[in-house]
């Protein structure tokens, strides 16, 4: 029972994660598709680390990449680090 309880959270938080990166995913697909696959396979998402706890919520189509924050130890705020707390 603890399992299945467990399975059906990380389930839940994979779609809920993946929801929010879903219009990341669809355009980087075919933008910067090896990043996306990186990302696909990574430490990232099996954490529930969506695009935006680390390059922002600001950047949303071609027009607007230059709002995309590249992370950095100087750019990542306060708020990124705490909403990575624990998932390591």
């Amino acid at each position: 029972m603890r399992h299945t309880l467990l399975f059906l959270f990380t389930l839940l938080l994979f779609f809920a994660m993946n929801a929010n990166a879903q219009q990341c995913v669809t355009c980087h697909k075919q933008v910067t598709p090896n990043i996306v696959a990186d990302w696909q396979v990574s430490k990232h998402i099996k954490n529930g680390v969506g695009c935006e706890i680390c390059h922002g919520n600001d950047h949303t189509s071609a027009a607007d990449v230059s709002k995309a924050l590249i992370p950095t130890p100087e750019t990542w705020s306060a708020s990124a680090r705490a909403s990575l707390e624990g998932k390591w």
